[in-house]
């Protein structure tokens, strides 16, 4: 009987850590069940901690960050003057 009582105490308190985990998730704290890292984000943390252990590594991280801000742009619409003929205005009926 002893046993089975620590057994539901240990499940009570699995049960309640589980939904404290989603809790933070659903704040945006963490990443836990729902929504999963992308391993890119990994990829710079990583980076981040080499580049505090060894400094000359910090180029790396700036230039994929900086690479991330350019794919960000590069959704935009394309100005007139960047059209060329055989190229699609990607605006209907254009």
């Amino acid at each position: 009987m002893r046993l089975f009582v620590w057994l539901l105490v240990a499940a009570a308190v699995l049960y309640a850590l589980h939904r404290l985990l989603l809790w933070a998730e659903g704040r945006g704290w963490i990443y836990y069940w729902h929504k999963k890292a992308s391993p890119r984000g990994i990829g710079n943390s990583a980076l981040e901690v080499q580049s505090l252990l060894e400094p000359g590594t910090r180029h790396v991280l700036e230039a994929r960050l900086e690479e991330v801000s350019d794919d960000e742009v590069a959704g935009d619409v394309p100005d007139e003057d960047d059209i060329t003929p055989d190229q699609p205005s990607g605006r209907p009926g254009a």
